[in-house]
């Protein structure tokens, strides 16, 4: 007799499937396998809770209430880009906008330090890091959205992302 079994964790699903002849496994190390992408999942999260509190710490020390923290991440083998964007009330509103030129910089060193975080996550457990990220957490409502790419270049080497940047703060004071 032959049992398959379908693993879902979180919003991903992950298709091992653990096939078995009386005591027979062919799948001896699903378990380690669970273990593993639980890790990442964790850690993964972990990270990106940090960036929103560090948004939501940069934002109480500005004094200012944001109803949208936009978090925008891009890192390459040359490059490591971090920034972010709020929308307050109607109004957008850039990092640099909320607080002095120190606490700016300091904001910004921290966030683009993290990104060396994300990247030893993503070898420890040997998950494909992606380039670009987009964060999205909607403070009143507390959800929050990920949008991630891959590519080393966004619209094929087209734009920078410091573009890719700039259009989605365009795209949020649009809507």
């Amino acid at each position: 007799m032959y049992v398959c079994t379908l693993i879902f964790y979180k919003t991903k699903v992950y298709k091992f499937i653990l096939c078995y002849n009386e005591r027979n496994y062919f799948k001896p190390n699903l378990k380690e396998e669970i273990a593993m992408i639980k890790g990442f999942e964790d850690a993964f999260t972990d990270i990106q809770a940090d960036y929103i509190s560090l948004c939501m710490e940069y934002l109480e020390i500005g004094n200012i209430d944001a109803n949208v923290v936009y978090v925008y991440l891009y890192q390459t083998e040359h490059i490591q880009m971090f920034n972010a964007f709020f929308k307050v009330g109607t109004a957008v509103i850039t990092a640099g906008e909320v607080g002095s030129e120190e606490l700016t910089k300091q904001f910004f060193d921290v966030g683009t330090e993290d990104i060396e975080r994300l990247i030893e996550v993503c070898n420890k457990y040997e998950h494909p890091c992606a380039n670009e990220l987009k964060l999205i957490c909607n403070v009143q409502t507390g959800s929050f959205d990920a949008d991630y790419k891959y590519e080393e270049n966004p619209d094929n080497g087209n734009i920078t992302p410091e573009e890719v940047f700039l259009n989605w703060i365009s795209e949020a004071k649009s809507n």
